[in-house]
């Protein structure tokens, strides 16, 4: 053998020693890659049967960190996510699961198991069209069997109709023929309600037990045919969504809805609040009103302590001396007039005020007796920012704005630019749609405009004014604008910060108000 063949040898020798090195080093990390997931694994399928969601969640995440195309993780953290919310019927879980089962079909070459669980799970979140939601609200009512349970049943009667659930835990309490989550009070170094008390909030998981009939959503112009009291619609900043709320028989509702009070969706969020007052806007004179046996009536005010001011505010409730969501006992809004009542047994809680989101008021106290009055007052410090943005000249920023924090109003303009185009800014329903904007001339924004909300401000910021533009205002269901306190418009111009001021007429009662005109520069009423 010559010495070059030999030397050939020797090197594709080594080269299939080194060969056999690496694949065996990738087969060990592999393989041990494939424990630690499985590891992983196990012990999120460990939390999932205990109940503890959360804890799964993590776990099947740290399994798809070190995984990303194993079926059994993202399986098992959909699951995860979908248990949590057949526990708390918050529509985000369910969503999570959907986006985990989407990801993990990509990822996994589209694993039947995963899309079989996907299409399961998207059923559940079925939501419907405004057409669909009229033509089924026809002959929606509202389930009176099931909320005379709700409002009028103790623990005791719960139990002695219904099964408690092995699922059961002291926060959250199951009954296995109901589709619904309640919560009561657990007195400390008690296992169980007291049999007289009645639930906090029940949280159902079959929109059909408060509505009969239900197929395709309610419609808000149906809701308003059923008699419900202090119905009315707004985005819940506590929550993060647009809520329908009313009250009847003795429990106040609150239901995920569209931007318009629209029932949409075929599992809503919801919660039911059992024992608040039937008349949050009565007086607080009457001292010695009936309180329920067992129970404690807590009333007062929230105000601005700044200025002494009140309006409509979030509060939260928990039991213990903390703020603690495994400890919520009550979540609602204050009256306009930013009163509150609540029922509660003997105990230490701790409430917590809301205004865009932001706590701005919490405190510590406790309820000692039962069947007596107490009264806390909710002072809290709050300055809202300005939100006037700096104009450019040849600009100017509308606001239109109320005093009703429930009340909602809208507005339009229209009219044409410098070039002879029509333009128009529209909030609410109209005949351009609920919210709608002709803002595209040849690529160039002309009209731009902020949010639509309940309680206000509506605002609109012109660019182009070398034309013609009409400005009005408008109740969004045709009530009188009488109803509305302080109705105003303020048009502010580049350089100045004070506005010129448009106020409703004193004795106005229509449902439209045309406000100004804006001219080539100059603004003058309609």
């Amino acid at each position: 053998m010559s010495k070059t063949t030999y030397t050939i040898l020797i090197s594709i020798t080594i080269v299939l020693i080194l060969c056999c090195f690496c694949v065996i080093g990738i087969v060990l990390i592999n393989n041990s890659t494939s424990s630690a997931v499985e590891k992983k694994i196990s012990a999120a399928q460990e939390y999932f049967d205990s109940g503890d969601y959360d804890s799964a969640i993590e776990e099947y995440k740290e399994a798809i960190e070190l995984d990303d195309t194993n079926a059994d993780a993202y399986l098992g953290i959909a699951a995860s996510y979908y248990g949590r919310y057949k526990k708390t019927n918050n529509s985000q879980d369910l969503d999570m699961a959907i986006n985990y089962l989407e990801n993990g079909r990509d990822k996994t070459n589209k694993d039947s198991r995963i899309i079989d669980l996907l299409e399961e799970y998207k059923g559940y979140l079925e939501t419907y069209t405004l057409e669909q939601v009229e033509q089924g609200s026809v002959d929606v009512v509202l389930n009176t069997d099931y909320i005379n349970i709700f409002s009028g049943y103790t623990y005791e009667n719960y139990t002695s109709n219904f099964t408690l659930s092995a699922d059961s835990s002291l926060e959250e309490i199951i009954f296995d023929e109901l589709s619904a989550v309640f919560t009561f009070t657990i007195l400390p170094d008690s296992e169980f309600p007291e049999p007289d008390s009645k639930p906090l909030n029940i949280k159902v998981n079959d929109i059909s037990y408060i509505f009969a009939n239900f197929t395709t959503g309610v419609s808000f112009a149906k809701l308003q045919e059923l008699g419900l009291e202090n119905l009315t619609y707004e985005y819940r900043e506590t929550i993060e969504m647009y809520c329908v709320s009313f009250e009847y028989g003795g429990c106040q509702f609150l239901i995920e809805s569209d931007e318009n009070g629209n029932i949409v969706s075929s599992e809503p969020y919801n919660i039911i609040s059992v024992s608040i007052s039937s008349s949050a806007e009565s007086s607080d004179e009457s001292e010695d009103e009936e309180v329920e046996e067992g129970y404690c009536l807590l009333k007062g005010t929230a105000y601005n302590e700044s200025d002494g001011s009140v309006q409509k505010v979030d509060i939260k409730i928990y039991s213990g001396n903390e703020a603690d969501d495994e400890n919520l006992v009550y979540e609602d809004d204050t009256t306009s007039k930013g009163t509150y009542r609540i029922q509660l047994t003997a105990g230490d809680y701790f409430i917590e005020v809301y205004l865009e989101d932001d706590v701005v008021y919490s405190t510590e106290f406790t309820i000692k007796d039962n069947k007596t009055i107490d009264k806390l007052d909710l002072p809290y410090t709050y300055e809202a920012e300005e939100s006037i943005p700096d104009l450019r000249e040849g600009e100017i920023y509308i606001v239109l704005s109320w005093d009703n924090p429930e009340g909602n109003l809208n507005h339009h303009l229209t009219g044409t630019d410098g070039n002879g185009d029509y333009v128009y800014c529209d909030h609410g329903n109209s005949s351009y749609g609920n919210h709608s904007h002709d803002d595209d001339n040849d690529g160039i924004t002309e009209v731009t405009s902020g949010p639509e909300v309940d309680g206000g401000p509506e605002t609109v910021t012109i660019y182009d004014l070398n034309g013609i533009y009409y400005y009005s205002a408008y109740t969004k269901y045709g009530e009188s604008l009488a109803e509305y306190d302080n109705v105003k418009v303020e048009v502010y111009t580049a350089g100045s910060t004070t506005p010129e001021v448009f106020e409703l007429p004193d004795g106005y009662d229509g449902s439209t108000w045309n406000v100004f005109v804006y001219q080539n520069g100059g603004v003058s009423e309609w």
